[in-house]
């Protein structure tokens, strides 16, 4: 049927026909352009006059010698004008190509991994022209991803034309034979000298040798390089690799697994970022202290260095210190060293100085034969690697038989609505030893050494101190060492891990705030109420807040013990109106007493306390979390 030519074209629907066009017998239907199925924002729209002549001529019957392809033309025609006046379509190419690299932005590794994530490449199916444009742009090919297969890094590669280009694989649990590496090398082989960063999600042992084959050409964009060699550390999945500089000129990012690279030091000279994990694993033998050694004094650039597990043999002491003069890394922003055998630390700590701005982290585990080694021993007595020990200002001390760990702190940025847990762990610099753990269970559990953490921050000037330990640890402690140690202390807190394990007895604590430094023993015993040796200097006098979380007492003789020990304080500090600031306590009732309710405890200890302190704290042990 024919449309009547004087028809308003503001009442004539119609629709988008993208670029296909409809069967031949579609020319002579009531409907050609399906104008019953229309929705917005073409419906009601007004067309043009030159698009509404090509709608008029498309609904004619086929003239006499007409053909399919050319009725066909035509209707293609009516569709190309019916796109070209979408306001969509009038896009300027420059503004549609912005909008498609912040669909690219909105993409990383993570989601891509999500199989039903659709990734920017789904615009190209809008239409004919947001397929052109996209299609025909270079810089919005420059990230190809690999999946279970290759198609879009071959798709990508034709059109990215000079382009510098990225390629990030993902695991995939597909059979050796199917893995699509192989082919996503093969591609990208031609391709080297235009690629700037690789990200290879995981390299089956399979694929070694093509690997191995692919990095002997020349890549002189490539900045960028991630390989994890292996699904795990075991026997038979580690790989040799080295990276001359005069291939890799421009390589600054490098992060490998159960991969070897350090035959060649020189291309640590211009390395920014380097994690290595799994490098000598325990099934090969060690890495060579000569080489891992002369590798760190290249890393004067390096901003992020990251060593796990890694297992380098042990060198000679005088190879490792009186050899080597140490390499100073300015740039450097984090350096994490997380390695079973004690003396990778010692060695690092050998070849570079750690700038105070840095962020730092140096564990180990202490083997069963290293019982009387720890973190003094990694440290040693030249501190000259680690300045920021100096600096410290602010400091967590964990003691358990899980571990010994030292959180430091530049500058002091404490919350006290935080608990010790939480702010526990992060820092300008951690130094951890722990027991040595097997892949299944813990070996061995280390003796709660007080003084192997205290030596660690012997230099420092600390004024906030916390310590977490358990009831043992409070009882071991030498408390004259660490007020001796400390003379700018104003702030300390005691967390008491398990408090119903045991009683502590605190008056050791107490008593060591008493007593002047010249005075004989190591801080332990009953306090020397009113009396001693007036003359000897008074131990951290700038001492003014204590917190106690964890401590089972409940009596008045707790209390007034405390009180001696404070008045005997005063008395030396030779300040008659002199009071603790603070002195807050979370308490636990004693198991063999009846103990009073929280209202009376909290009374007798605010009425016992109140001559020697300003501002008395009481709360349960679930309080912990509140002051």
């Amino acid at each position: 049927m024919d449309v009547d030519p004087h028809s308003d074209p503001e009442t004539l629907p119609t629709r988008d026909v993208q670029s296909h066009c409809p069967s031949f017998e579609a020319a002579t239907s009531p409907d050609p352009v399906n104008a019953s199925a229309l929705c917005p924002p073409y419906h009601g729209m007004s067309l043009p006059e030159e698009v509404w002549a090509s709608y008029q001529s498309v609904t004619r019957p086929i003239s006499r010698g007409g053909t399919m392809e050319v009725e066909q033309e035509r209707y293609a025609s009516y569709a190309r004008r019916v796109n070209a006046i979408a306001p969509i379509n009038r896009l300027p190419i420059e503004l549609l190509v912005k909008i498609f690299s912040h669909v690219q932005a909105f993409e990383d590794e993570n989601t891509l991994k999500d199989d039903s994530h659709l990734n920017w490449t789904s615009v190209l199916r809008v239409c004919q022209y947001w397929f052109t444009v996209a299609s025909t742009t270079p810089t919005l090919w420059r990230m190809l991803y690999v999946k279970e297969g290759t198609n879009l890094l071959r798709t990508g590669l034709a059109r990215s034309g000079n382009m510098e280009f990225d390629v990030v694989t993902f695991p995939v649990n597909q059979c050796i034979h199917d893995h699509p590496l192989r082919k996503a090398l093969d591609l990208v082989t031609p391709h080297t000298s235009r690629l700037q960063r690789l990200h290879l999600g995981h390299i089956p042992r399979e694929r070694a040798v093509a690997f191995h084959d692919f990095l002997e050409h020349s890549f002189p964009m490539l900045c960028d390089l991630c390989a994890l060699y292996g699904p795990e550390r075991r026997s038979g999945t580690e790989l040799q690799l080295d990276f001359p500089p005069e291939r890799f000129p421009r390589l600054q990012r490098l992060d490998l697994r159960s991969i070897r690279c350090f035959d060649d030091p020189r291309i640590f000279a211009q390395l920014r970022f380097f994690h290595t994990i799994y490098a000598g694993s325990v099934t090969y033998p060690p890495l060579c202290a000569d080489l891992f050694m002369t590798a760190l004094n290249h890393m004067q650039n390096m901003e992020d260095l990251s060593i796990i597990a890694t297992n380098v043999e042990s060198a000679p002491h005088d190879i490792s210190v009186t050899l080597r003069a140490r390499a100073e890394l300015p740039r450097l922003r984090t350096i994490k060293v997380d390695t079973p055998q004690m003396h990778v630390s010692q060695q690092v700590l050998s070849s570079l100085v750690v700038p105070v701005t840095a962020q730092a982290t140096f564990s180990f585990h202490r083997f069963p034969s290293q019982a009387n080694r720890g973190i003094r021993n990694v440290l040693t007595e030249d501190r000259s690697a680690l300045p920021v020990l100096s600096q410290l200002n602010t400091a967590f001390i964990r003691i358990t038989p899980h571990g010994h760990f030292v959180d430091g702190y530049v500058a002091s940025s404490l919350d006290d609505n935080m608990s010790a847990e939480d702010q526990d762990g992060y820092g300008h610099i951690r130094l951890a030893c722990e027991p040595r753990y097997t892949d299944s269970i813990q070996e061995d559990t280390i003796a709660q050494d007080f003084l192997d953490c205290l030596d660690a921050l012997r230099d420092a000037q600390l004024e906030e101190l916390s310590i977490i330990t358990t009831p043992e640890g409070t009882e071991q402690a030498n408390w004259k060492a660490l007020f001796t140690s400390h003379p700018t202390l104003r702030r300390i807190c005691l967390y008491i891990l398990d408090p119903t394990d045991g009683s502590p007895n605190l008056l050791s604590f107490f008593s060591a705030l008493a007593r002047g430094s010249l005075e004989d023993g190591d801080g332990h015993g009953e306090p020397q109420v009113l009396g001693g040796l007036t003359e000897a200097r008074v131990l951290s006098p700038n001492l003014e807040t204590i917190r106690i979380h964890g401590v089972r007492a409940g009596t008045t003789m707790f209390f007034q013990c405390i009180v001696a020990c404070l008045e005997n304080r005063r008395h030396k500090l030779g300040k008659p109106d002199w009071k603790l600031k603070e002195l807050s306590f979370f308490l636990m009732p004693h198991q063999d007493q009846v103990p009073l309710v929280d209202s009376e405890m909290e009374a007798a200890c605010k009425e016992a306390l109140a001559p020697v302190v300003t501002h008395v704290n009481y709360g349960g042990y679930g309080m912990l979390d509140h002051y």
